[in-house]
């Protein structure tokens, strides 16, 4: 990548994501940073995002206002949005909500299978 590219569109290396096209969904786990994906998952997006199956987006961020943005980009990046969104913001940690909030993300995991 030239050192010219914008810092928010850079897609670092990434080791290579074996047997993704056979895959029915992909769960992305990840920091929002300045409202964008963070690289490393861009990368993985922008070189798997059309082959695999449905997405579901677990990312994290100081606050929500990001969330819109990032899931803008993986739409761009996959030609769909995620089929469920399960943000975590930093509040929700210091807030104790973090537990129950995952518990809810297991169980509606489980719906999908």
């Amino acid at each position: 990548m030239e050192s010219s590219t914008p810092l928010f569109e850079r897609r670092p290396e990434i080791k290579s994501t074996p047997g993704l096209a056979t895959s029915d969904r992909v769960i992305l786990c990840g920091p929002i940073w300045a409202g964008r994906v963070a690289g490393p998952i861009r990368t993985w997006l922008n070189e798997h995002g059309k082959q695999g199956g449905q997405f579901v987006w677990v990312p994290h961020s100081g606050a929500n206002r990001a969330w819109p943005k990032a899931i803008a980009e993986i739409t761009d990046l996959t030609g769909h949005p995620p089929s469920r969104v399960f943000p975590f913001a930093q509040s929700d940690f210091a807030k104790g909500k973090a537990e129950g909030k995952a518990t809810e993300l297991a169980a509606s995991l489980k719906q999908l299978t």
